[in-house]
């Protein structure tokens, strides 16, 4: 597997604040050369990744043992899981500044005086090469895990425990930038003010950090428990138990300080940030039966669970909103805890099918490791859905809805909660063939979805991530 992948990140910034002591004009579109005097400007990085190689390999070898003796029931499984995957990539990110607002935003050119005058200092909005977060590496990850499964079954009573061992390796090397300029690439462009080519000097910053190699190897054993109960044909209660382990790998890379030796080893800090343990603990109840001459389920689980992280974050309004720091990245190493219930549940009767769901999750984070446990950011407390279909002969009619209530923001501030909906229709005009018709947002609705933050110094400018609008799509699918 190999590719590249290219994506220009909006990020809304006051324009006095991105400019500094020029100016700017437009670099393309009806008002090229003119000088630009709008209020706000995206003034965030356009990446181009190659992906040289992403090749992975991955296989499960498993043997299974079925007994049972005078109503004792059980399945032992004993497997080796194995998944080796190399990433070689190499990132280039260089800051643009466009328009903030409009469908078909115009590139804006940074100049060395005001009221759009002095010498331009950008071509085609792009003020520099490399000016973002630089890395390159070429690592090879790999999981050797033996396990066993134990299952049994006694009547109404069911348990099962499972153990396994992981060991996680890491080799390769990575190189990162400091963000110094290394070299200057003269550009020959027209001048949108005057026609006239110009030559302008944009600076270059490469890979300049030491090769940081990557030898290193960690273990962990993770289990889980769990038991259900039937105590009725129709009503079951079970309960759970879960730890895992969460192993850093390319994050680790290219951090200050080195997470690694000179030999590629793991440092004190290495090791500190290396792996990271996922507790969870479950709790719920199974409901089935008939109702109203139709068949229902229900399941409700709840849930706790604690677990860690420790990432490098390549968003500036991350790193400045969690940890107060005005980086374009930075070391995130947090911890999270979240309690909450999962409500599931089914209807059918004849051609009616209902389903409901939410979940309430009460998420609190700590940006470090002695950090105090706050609420977290863009994560709502209550998310829901509902589907209900009708289907009659060879075709199914549906209406959908997905919502949240309001979530805090980065910045502190509540955002309203939204809720959209949706519309499909399918039609079976004849044997192996199936018409499509899926309607999302159907009301067009503004809906805040993710994360949202304050513009910094702007008091009233947002940038959130919003639902797509209405959006209608066909399908005609064949079966053979």
């Amino acid at each position: 597997m190999s590719g590249n992948f290219d994506v220009q990140f909006y990020g809304a910034e006051r324009t006095s604040r991105a400019v500094g002591t020029g100016s700017l004009i437009y670099a393309d579109g009806p008002n090229a050369g003119a000088a630009f005097t709008g209020a706000y400007v995206s003034n965030n990085s356009a990446v181009h990744t190659n992906m040289n190689h992403m090749d992975h390999v991955a296989n499960d070898l498993a043997a299974d043992y079925i007994f049972g003796k005078d109503g004792l029931k059980g399945n032992l499984k004993v497997g080796y899981l194995y998944f080796s995957q190399r990433i070689a990539e190499d990132w280039h990110s260089n800051r643009s500044i466009n328009e903030a607002s409009g469908s078909d935003p115009a590139e804006l050119d940074l100049v060395s005086g005001l009221n759009g005058s002095g010498n331009l200092l950008a071509a085609g909005g792009q003020t520099g090469f490399g000016q973002g977060w630089n890395q390159q590496f070429d690592l090879t990850f790999t999981d050797n895990a033996p396990y066993a499964d134990l299952n049994f079954d006694l009547g109404p009573l069911n348990l099962d425990g499972s153990i396994r061992e992981e060991i996680f390796s890491g080799n390769g090397w990575a190189q990162g930038s400091t963000g110094a300029t290394v070299a200057t690439a003269n550009i020959t462009q027209i001048d949108p003010r005057t026609g006239a080519s110009v030559v302008t000097a944009l600076p270059v910053k490469g890979y300049d950090e030491a090769v940081n190699a990557v030898n290193f190897t960690e273990h962990a054993t993770n289990w889980s428990v769990g038991a259900l109960y039937k105590l009725i044909d129709t009503l079951s209660v079970f309960t759970r138990a879960s730890h895992g382990t969460r192993f850093n790998a390319d994050r680790l890379t290219n951090s200050t300080p080195s997470y690694f030796t000179s030999t590629g080893g793991l440092s004190s800090a290495g090791l500190a940030n290396a792996r990271f343990p996922v507790n969870q603990y479950e709790i719920g109840l199974k409901n089935r039966g008939n109702l109203i001459g139709g068949r229902y389920t229900v399941e409700l689980t709840g849930f706790y669970s604690r677990y860690s992280i420790s990432s490098q974050e390549i968003s500036e309004t991350n790193c400045e909103n969690l940890l107060g720091i005005d980086e374009q990245t930075c070391i995130i190493s947090g911890k999270y805890k979240d309690t909450g219930v999962e409500l599931f549940s089914t209807y059918r009767n004849h051609g009616v099918n209902l389903v409901l769901s939410a979940t309430y999750d009460h998420s609190k984070v700590a940006a470090t490791q002695n950090a105090p446990y706050l609420k977290s950011p863009n994560i709502p407390d209550l998310t829901y859905s509902a589907l209900i279909s009708y289907s009659i002969k060879q075709a199914e009619l549906g209406f959908s809805a997905n919502g949240q209530t309001s979530t805090l923001g980065g910045d502190g501030r509540t955002y309203a909660g939204s809720a959209l909906f949706g519309l499909f229709a399918k039609v079976r005009p004849a044997d192996r063939i199936q018409l499509g018709l899926d309607i999302y947002n159907l009301f067009n609705a503004y809906a805040t979805q993710g994360a949202a933050n304050l513009v910094g110094g702007s008091g009233n400018l947002f940038n959130a991530e919003v639902a797509q609008g209405r959006a209608a799509e066909g399908s005609v699918r064949f079966s053979f």
